[in-house]
């Protein structure tokens, strides 16, 4: 009997690995192309979404979310005025405008906040 060499065991699970992840990238073509087929989707109509998905993605807008900024005490609180969630609390004027950018960039690129005059724009005008 031949004697089974580390080498040997790590040829042969590299080998059930490529073999493995090819069979399964087949298995979910095949499985996605039937799907596909059976909702009646055809190459020309996934050709369609993807060139409206690409002209809408040029048209889109800024998202704006409406702000409260309120002022206890000489500190500035923050909230999304449609659902009250807390976004921030500074101490003046200045640090309330970066915490704000700075919760605009951490929620999507293109996300702006307004603040009206009657929800406190006052307390963060010099």
């Amino acid at each position: 009997m031949t004697d089974i060499t580390i080498l040997d065991l790590i040829l042969t699970f590299a080998l059930g690995c490529a073999i493995g992840h090819a069979v399964t990238k087949w298995i979910m073509s095949w499985t996605t192309a039937e799907l596909l087929r059976d909702l009646g989707v055809t190459p020309d109509r996934l050709t369609d979404l993807l060139a409206q998905l690409e002209q809408d993605g040029t048209d889109q807008q800024d998202i704006v979310i409406d702000m409260r900024v309120e002022k206890h005490e000489e500190i500035l609180y923050a909230y999304n005025k449609d659902t009250g969630k807390f976004i921030g609390q500074a101490a003046d004027r200045i640090t309330m405008i970066e915490r704000l950018t700075e919760e605009c960039r951490t929620v999507r690129n293109d996300v702006r906040y307004r603040i009206a005059e009657e929800d406190g724009a006052e307390y963060l005008k010099e």
